[in-house]
């Protein structure tokens, strides 16, 4: 396993975090519209820039990587700027 990353403070500690296991659900967890969209947003900008990164086959296309890009889609949403 990886070394733990800083996470930066604009995005929400989720509450599993430093937990020995997952809590039971009471049900399912229901999203907003403007939630999904952001989600669906995040998703085709990590899946794009995964395949340029991808193509060009260095050495940096790691777990690491991947974590890094998630952490930039993730607070570039939390921060309202993947609005587009």
């Amino acid at each position: 396993m990886s070394p733990r990353r800083p996470v930066p403070p604009t995005i929400a500690r989720p509450a599993y975090v430093d937990q020995p296991g997952p809590e039971r659900s009471g049900g399912k967890e229901v999203k907003d519209a403007e939630t999904i969209e952001k989600i669906v947003l995040a998703r085709s900008y990590a899946r794009a820039k995964a395949a340029v990164e991808s193509s060009n086959a260095s050495e940096e296309n790691t777990t690491e990587w991947q974590k890094t890009v998630v952490f930039e889609v993730v607070e570039a949403m939390s921060n309202g700027r993947g609005n587009h």
